[in-house]
């Protein structure tokens, strides 16, 4: 007994010893854990070492080197299209596809029969035309895509969800259509549009939808602001989001209200305060008085009475609110007169949703025209094309087209040689941004005003499917003021008259910088204070102030000042931005061609604005514009203009002369000069 636990032991523990050394000494690869040393886990003294692969080169020119990826791969990275969107139609539709269905799939490629190709559909980078032949649309297409690539895989859909199976394959195959989400469920597909009409009626449902959804945010967010405007400082306003009126900063400056009635109005004016009620004040009172009706007519309170009139009304013009009214009507009821006060408010500011605005591409040809019709304006256009040579040379690399054109009329042939030499040069600088340029001389017997003469021979030469930007001769701009052009002039809707920055008289800024630099330092001397002392040596002793102003103010009106060489900048005291000023306009040329006929060729028009005053279909779009600068020139106001545009054009030369400060500033110091000359 003895003997065999003895025997079962040492059987037992040879075994055990056995498998030990076994596992120890044969120990497989995988399972040995590999040696890290302490001093390489660091990257202290890691190195880089980049294998550049060999490249070959055939007939002495070399090929870069493909890579080749694994299909997953490049799905993966995203260099393989996932997804390809193809498009068959036939009309203007295909293009606000293109710009909605576009961003959001890798790859959209628009196939049109090549016989109903238009203009609009013709620039589209992603158009493929084909030809029908007799046979059916999807086979010409088919045979095409297969041409175009092999990178794209194709499957046979099922049975349900051919063309042969029912209207709701597609809801009753894809499982997933019960979803959680009510939106979702909620969805339809429309298909096909037969028509634009259909695209037309979808579009106009979905902007209600949309219209009505900004709506109800609106009005949530007023009440939300009226609910919060009672914590703030100054209380609730009316209307609601509205500042409250302005505090005036002493008892001198308190606004104050203007009376008036059905005939008169009361003005705050020192010499007469009674004036009757006509043109725009007659405009402004009946359009509230219709408003105020109308509002107390929805408000139901007016249905069983009868206005009868204006008893009287109140107005005050608050420079942050806008023009406040309170109106007294009068009413008649079966019970006698009643008098509703109404509280109206007209804002400043009032923002509204446009929904046929069309959609505007910014890589329109553009073509500069400047009209030349006097051989003052020559140096004027030649600097203006030393400038655009720096404004070409910076775009470089721009794909969109610029032209410019110079038309000239009655202008001396020695002159039109430099022109031409200026334009041809300017075509050499400019050769990298591929900027053509053009001379045009108009007949002596075109049309008495310059631009339009000038827009008739540019729109018969390079087409009506291009924008003209008629600028002035003394114009300044800037590289982005062609880029807003581009955006605010659409075809067939809408033209863009630019508010321009005219520039002071350059001597009169100059005088008044002198002024203003002797009263700080009474020792300054510049060239401008030279130019000012000249100026007073030619001017005889006065009998009268009155007569020595006027001769000191002829002298700066009618001298022949030497061109101002340091750069025009926007600032009060060098210009100010001209509302009167229609000269700079950027249209289509098929939209000129079409108010065409409003020009009379026996009236003398300042400008082109007339032609679009009233218009029904084409808008007109004024806004001010920094980048369009115009330097001071002599302006010469025709007296067989229109009446409108003469007294437009007198007003805006006296105004741009210069600033009322800078005016008096200099006809004091005059005056105190006299003074002490006496």
């Amino acid at each position: 007994m003895v003997h065999g636990v003895r025997a079962g032991v040492s059987l037992t523990s040879g075994l055990v010893l056995g498998v030990l050394l076994s596992v120890l000494l044969f120990l497989p690869d995988e399972l040995i854990p590999p040696e890290m040393p302490n001093e390489e886990l660091s990257s202290e003294h890691w190195k880089v070492i980049i294998k550049k692969a060999a490249t070959t080169s055939i007939n002495g020119q070399s090929q870069t080197r493909k890579v080749v990826r694994a299909g997953f791969a490049a799905t993966e990275l995203g260099i393989r299209e996932k997804l390809v969107v193809i498009l068959l139609g036939q009309s203007s539709l295909m293009v606000a596809l293109n710009a909605s269905i576009g961003r959001h799939v890798p790859h959209l490629q628009i196939f049109a029969d090549i016989s109903r190709i238009d203009g609009d559909i013709a620039t589209l980078p992603n158009l493929t035309p084909y030809r029908l032949n007799g046979q059916h649309s999807h086979i010409p297409v088919l045979s095409l895509i297969f041409n175009m690539s092999r990178a794209y895989h194709w499957w046979k859909a099922d049975e349900g969800l051919s063309e042969g199976g029912s209207g709701t394959a597609i809801h009753d195959t894809v499982a997933w259509w019960a979803s959680s989400s009510q939106d979702f469920n909620r969805s339809l597909s429309v298909s096909p549009l037969l028509s634009d009409a259909d695209a037309h009626a979808l579009h106009q449902h979905f902007l209600h939808v949309e219209l009505n959804r900004i709506e109800y945010e609106i009005d949530s967010l007023s009440a939300e602001i009226v609910s919060l405007s009672y914590d703030t400082v100054d209380g609730p306003s009316q209307p609601a989001g509205l500042p409250p009126y302005s505090k005036a900063p002493d008892r001198y400056q308190v606004p104050k209200w203007h009376f008036f009635t059905s005939t008169e109005i009361f003005k705050n004016e020192p010499n007469q305060n009674v004036y009757a009620l006509s043109g725009d004040d007659k405009l402004d009172v009946e359009e509230i008085v219709a408003a105020a009706r109308k509002f107390i007519k929805e408000s139901g309170e007016g249905s069983d009475e009868e206005f009868l009139q204006l008893r009287n009304g109140y107005r005050l013009f608050d420079p942050v609110r806008g023009m406040d009214y309170i109106v007294d009507l009068l009413y008649r009821n079966k019970d006698g007169s009643k008098v509703h006060r109404i509280h109206l408010t007209r804002i400043i500011s009032n923002n509204q949703l446009l929904q046929q605005v069309p959609y505007v591409k910014e890589d329109t040809d553009l073509t500069i025209l400047i009209p030349l019709g006097s051989n003052d304006e020559v140096g004027a256009v030649r600097r203006f094309i030393v400038h655009y040579v720096s404004l070409c040379q910076s775009s470089v690399g721009d794909n969109r087209q610029t032209r410019l054109v110079v038309a000239v009329r009655s202008v001396d042939p020695f002159a039109i040689r430099l022109l031409n030499n200026d334009i041809i040069e300017l075509r050499m600088r400019c050769k990298p941004a591929q900027t053509e340029t053009m001379l045009i001389i108009l007949k002596q017997d075109s049309h008495p005003v310059l631009a339009a003469a000038a827009l008739d021979e540019a729109v018969d030469h390079f087409g009506q499917q291009m924008i003209y930007l008629l600028l002035s001769p003394h114009a300044d701009i800037q590289r982005e003021f062609l880029d807003r052009v581009r955006i605010n002039t659409i075809k067939h809707f809408q033209v863009f008259f630019p508010l321009p920055f005219v520039e002071y008289h350059p001597r009169i800024v100059s005088a008044n910088e002198v002024l203003q630099s002797k009263m700080k330092n009474p020792n300054v001397d510049n060239q401008a204070a030279h130019e000012m002392d000249e100026i007073d040596q030619k001017i005889r002793a006065p009998k009268t102030f009155v007569d020595g102003a006027d001769t000191f103010m002829s002298k700066f009106r009618d001298a022949t000042f030497k061109r101002n060489t340091r750069p025009l900048i926007v600032h009060k005291d060098r210009g100010h931005f001209d509302p009167l000023d229609f000269s700079v306009i950027s249209l289509y040329g098929a939209d000129f061609v079409r108010t065409r006929s409003r020009l009379n060729n026996k009236s003398l028009l300042l400008d082109l604005s007339s032609l679009f005053l009233g218009h029904q279909n084409i808008h007109m779009m004024r806004a001010v514009e920094p980048a369009l600068r115009l330097r001071y020139h002599a302006r010469v106001c025709n007296p067989e203009l229109v009446d409108s545009d003469y007294a437009r054009c007198l007003l805006s030369r006296r105004e741009g002369f210069a600033s009322k400060a800078q005016l008096a500033n200099l006809l004091l110091s005059r005056k105190a000069k006299n003074m002490v000359a006496a």
